[in-house]
């Protein structure tokens, strides 16, 4: 009864491309598929509300706007680039040297934003992207901490090769 209604595509429905290629790996990348869609599709979701949320206004909800909203359209950018990447990697002989001079300023944004937080330093404009939540000791990235420790790490390194070029018959060595 519902034909002319059940046979359009809706969003609900995984996308489906077929190349001449992909046909054999069908059959064995189905599972990993939809799997790949529902994160997607939660990481377009996030995205959305990061964006949305903050400017949405009515009559029963009214958000709390931030007096920066900085940090909302970066994690979003980075949100972004994360889901775009994996079609750039897969049709990028199919794009026309236009879209790079399109793509320069986020570019431009997001190699500043990694400089920043690779250094460990607020920058000029002080663009680190800070996680949300408490601080994970295990997970999120702690660089000044890091580039203090480096040379001691460094100094280990060489004293384990000079001991392993000392002694190399060594009986922890040896299995």
């Amino acid at each position: 009864d519902f034909a002319d209604i059940t046979s359009e595509p809706s969003l609900d429905q995984p996308i489906i491309i077929e190349d001449d290629d992909d046909v054999d790996a069908e059959e064995s990348s189905s599972e990993t598929s939809s799997v790949l869609l529902v994160g997607s599709m939660s990481t377009v979701v996030q995205v959305h509300q990061r964006l949305c949320l903050s400017y949405a206004q009515s009559l029963w909800y009214h958000p709390n706007p931030p007096t920066n909203h900085t940090k909302d359209h970066i994690s979003a950018l980075v949100s972004s680039y994360q889901i775009t990447a994996p079609l750039i990697a897969r049709f990028y002989h199919l794009m026309d040297c236009e879209v790079d001079p399109k793509l320069m300023g986020s570019q431009l944004l997001l190699s500043t934003l990694l400089q920043n937080t690779v250094s460990g330093s607020g920058g000029p404009a002080g663009l680190i992207l800070q996680s949300d939540g408490p601080y994970d000791f295990y997970r999120d990235p702690n660089m000044s901490q890091a580039r203090i420790c480096l040379p001691a790490l460094e100094q280990l390194s060489k004293a384990v090769r000079q001991r392993l070029n000392d002694w190399p018959e060594h009986p922890a060595l040896v299995q």
